[in-house]
């Protein structure tokens, strides 16, 4: 009996000490295994948000790039006559904006909208230039009334749209 109560005193401490050790350790690799999923969390954040920030940035280009001066600028040097013109600037249009679809996916739906607006603006306002002046008129005739309809435009859309695209990413900063 005695050597019973022997072993289990001399037992006791050391079995006390090892369930000790195993929950302590236990909980350390349960906190070591949340540090690591908070890091990959933050590691995936910087992933997405430079994804996003890339896709703000083209979207944006995209609107300068479709903006109407500097359209007729990169445009208007290479047609003979507005019909030419004309054509040029809406497939133009067309292209940089089909390039760029994919980017909605990055940006809100209401940027989205705004961009597509601004898209569909700069078209009305190249179609309605193209109305005012003949088909075979040089091309310049039809780069003056564009502009002559842009600055009867009671809104601008194309900047709108930027701006809407410049708040979203400062908001993804705040």
């Amino acid at each position: 009996m005695f050597t019973i109560i022997e072993l289990i005193r001399s037992i006791l401490p050391w079995l006390t000490l090892g369930i000790i050790v195993f929950f302590l350790s236990r909980k350390y690799f349960e906190n070591e295994q949340q540090k690591r999923l908070a890091m990959l969390a933050v590691e995936k954040s910087k992933t997405v948000l430079g994804v996003r920030l890339q896709a703000y940035e083209r979207v944006i280009l995209l609107l300068e790039r479709i903006s109407l001066n500097n359209l007729l600028l990169r445009i208007g040097g290479t047609s003979s006559n507005a019909g030419q013109m004309h054509s040029a600037l809406l497939q133009t249009i067309r292209e940089e904006y089909n390039h760029n679809l994919s980017q909605q996916t990055y940006i809100s739906a209401p940027a989205w909208e705004a961009v597509k607006v601004a898209v569909e603006d700069q078209v009305r306002l190249i179609n309605i230039g193209a109305g005012n002046v003949e088909s075979d008129a040089p091309a310049f005739e039809l780069a003056n009334a564009i502009l002559e309809q842009a600055r009867e435009s009671s809104k601008n859309y194309l900047h709108t749209a930027i701006d809407l695209l410049k708040s979203e990413v400062n908001s993804l900063y705040n």
